[in-house]
């Protein structure tokens, strides 16, 4: 008689809040330095510390880091659809689908959803360093944060990667620890597998 066996692995999933290291640019939109620093993340009915978007205006944030997980954002007034676009570059951040290989295939990289007053939303689940927000033409925004929620597993570290040229390990290694294939390809699950040998 055979015997079977079911192995179960269980793991945590942990997510972690990361604020924009720096804003790559911005056009028309005012007070955008507001959303660099750490405050509450809770939208009151009475928010002063707002970055203020005209109608037509946009801004690309970098998290420093690549990373996997989605995209919040408080916003205090304006009702209406934005642009949310992910990258792993600030060119492909900037692409439009279908131009230079930006693709929604592995997971929704560019997506247009809807923003309404006092309200805290999630958006999104992709490996990224870059974001855009477009806001549209006509009624203006204040947004109050704009942040990463990185999202991974509670794992342990089970080897090591590391590489001679430092611009790799700078870009890659988070805060200066080594990666592991496990952790690499639960933080980008993208493109991870192509990055790191067997």
């Amino acid at each position: 008689m055979k015997k079977c066996y079911t192995l179960i692995i269980m793991t945590k999933t942990i997510s972690e809040i990361i604020y924009p290291a720096r804003i790559a640019e911005s056009s028309g939109v005012q007070f955008a330095e507001r959303l660099l620093v750490p405050d509450i993340l809770q939208i009151g009915l009475n928010e002063t510390n707002c970055a203020e978007c005209a109608g037509g205006s946009y801004i690309i944030l970098d998290f420093g880091k690549e990373l996997s997980g989605g995209l919040r954002i408080l916003n205090f007034t304006g009702n209406g659809n934005i642009r949310v676009r992910l990258g792993e570059s600030l060119a492909e951040t900037c692409a439009e689908l279908g131009e230079d290989g930006a693709c929604n295939d592995h997971s929704t990289r560019d997506a247009t959803v809807f923003l309404n007053n006092y309200s805290d939303m999630e958006f999104m689940q992709s490996g990224f360093r870059f974001a855009r927000i477009d806001f549209p033409t006509g009624e203006p925004f204040k947004i109050k944060k704009i942040v990463a929620v990185y999202t991974h597993a509670d794992l342990e570290q089970a080897g090591r990667f590391e590489c001679s040229d430092s611009l790799v390990n700078d870009r890659y290694l988070p805060q200066g620890k080594p990666w592991t294939r496990v952790r690499y390809r639960e933080r980008l699950p993208r493109q991870a597998a192509g990055y790191v040998p067997s």
